[in-house]
């Protein structure tokens, strides 16, 4: 066991850790800490992205052009690391985990937020919310999926299921077609795995490393389904009802969305208004 398996974990460099200073060969044991390596990436980009928004929210047409730029800019790096190097496990393990070729996919939600704050948010719901526009999103999403060619799935692939999301998820949210859609999205054991997805994304790899380890490294055997399966869902609900709740009751009475006594008119309703296509 090396000290730096837990240092990248507890302080937010896992994703470099696993692709630089960890070697070919890990302890079965200090796996378990690979799946922060997502939320290392999360991490780093709001260390930076505050002081870029408090340097330009009073500006949002640049603040849209810088995330645009951004998106752009880290779609190149990923081209470029892909043309100067051997398209390879080393290069696409680190397309894949790497802060500067994965951040894009907050940069999406946070440019997709700006341009529906501002005066532009009606015009860019009409769009996204067409049928042709939803249709082509959809398609161009599956797309991706489907074609296989190792090069664009390390460099474009990221960037056209960006864009796709960008459209048809607000169009579900917030255009009058799609309520449908957000109707089976918000029924009872669908909201349930949405309480539950942090936790099962941060337990689900435990039960898979623990059933590796017990059972076989081959995962399609019964018993390491049944040992993954369970060992992960169950870590998942504890985690979710004896640390999540809790934390989110704390959160509610004094984190930063607590009201104060004078911010909103309690006589006054608001509503979300749907915009049709």
């Amino acid at each position: 066991f090396r000290p730096g398996e837990l240092l990248s974990t507890l302080f937010y460099y896992r994703n470099y850790y696993m692709v630089y200073f960890r070697g070919d060969v890990a302890a079965q044991c200090t796996k378990v800490f690979d799946i922060v390596w997502s939320l290392a990436i999360e991490e780093h980009f709001y260390i930076v992205f505050p002081l870029v928004f408090i340097a330009f929210c009073k500006r949002p047409g640049q603040l849209i052009f810088l995330m645009a730029a951004g998106v752009l800019a880290v779609l190149a790096w990923r081209v470029y690391l892909a043309a100067t190097q051997d398209m390879n496990e080393i290069t696409v393990y680190k397309i894949y985990h790497l802060t500067e070729t994965r951040a894009d996919a907050i940069m999406y939600g946070c440019l997709v937020s700006f341009i529906l704050d501002s005066h532009r948010g009606a015009d860019y719901l009409r769009f996204a919310g067409h049928r042709l526009t939803f249709g082509a999103a959809m398609a161009l999403l599956l797309f991706t999926f489907v074609y296989r060619d190792a090069t664009f799935r390390e460099t474009y692939r990221y960037s056209l299921q960006g864009i796709s999301m960008s459209l048809f998820v607000p169009a579900i949210l917030y255009s009058r077609p799609y309520t449908p859609i957000l109707n089976v999205l918000n029924t009872a054991w669908l909201a349930t795995v949405g309480r539950l997805s942090y936790s099962i994304y941060m337990f689900h790899w435990f039960g898979v490393c623990v059933a590796e380890y017990l059972i076989s490294p081959e995962r399609r055997s019964l018993p390491w389904l049944l040992t993954a399966l369970t060992l992960g869902l169950a870590l998942s609900l504890f985690s979710y009802h004896f640390v999540e709740k809790p934390m989110n009751r704390l959160r509610k009475r004094f984190g930063s969305n607590v009201l104060t006594p004078n911010a909103v008119n309690p006589d006054v309703e608001i509503k979300s208004i749907p915009i049709s296509s």
